[in-house]
């Protein structure tokens, strides 16, 4: 947390937001990158001093003015995707592309050092929480663009970012095994 940014939120009365803070600090950082450099690297040119791209479904534009990021529909985006967005942006390899080939998140070295969380897997929470709410998990998929791939319970195919897709597959629990 900047000590500008701690302190106009006390002088305003707030209560920090470490978040928010560490989004601001971000924004601040991609606008004072080399947007041709970004340019020439993922291939997106700016337009009207904004990238615009398709993240999960969702149309955003990133500022290259002050970094900020807001949705099709007007409003800021969240700190999650302000944050993929600008590492997408900001930190890509020229040369990165998908394989093509599915792995498990936890398989993925760069994202995770351990599997297991608290003795738990990964997604062992969410996986209870989602146990047989198949037809509100069908319409979070499609509603991230998400086509049916039939395996488990539930399992679509969900754009990402261009090329990029990722698969979400889910079973119920049943007599013998957890949900998963």
């Amino acid at each position: 947390m900047s000590v500008e940014a701690y302190m106009r939120n006390i002088l305003n009365g707030q209560r920090p937001n470490n978040y928010e803070i560490m989004a601001e600090e971000a924004a601040k950082s991609f606008s004072k990158m080399d947007m041709r450099e970004i340019s020439l690297r993922t291939g997106i040119e700016p337009d009207n001093g904004a990238f615009r791209l398709v993240f999960l479904g969702r149309e955003y534009s990133v500022s290259s003015v002050d970094g900020s990021v807001i949705c099709s529909s007007g409003e800021p985006a969240d700190f999650g995707v302000r944050m993929i967005l600008y590492d997408l942006l900001g930190y890509c390899r020229k040369d990165a592309r998908p394989s093509g080939e599915y792995t498990q998140v936890q398989n993925l070295a760069s994202v995770l050092s351990a599997t297991k969380y608290a003795g738990q897997g990964m997604h062992e929470r969410q996986a209870k929480q989602f146990d047989g709410k198949d037809e509100q998990i069908r319409r979070a998929c499609e509603a991230m663009g998400g086509t049916p791939l039939g395996k488990g319970d539930v399992s679509y195919c969900i754009p990402l970012y261009r090329d990029l897709s990722f698969m979400f597959s889910f079973w119920n629990s049943d007599d013998e095994f957890p949900a998963s």
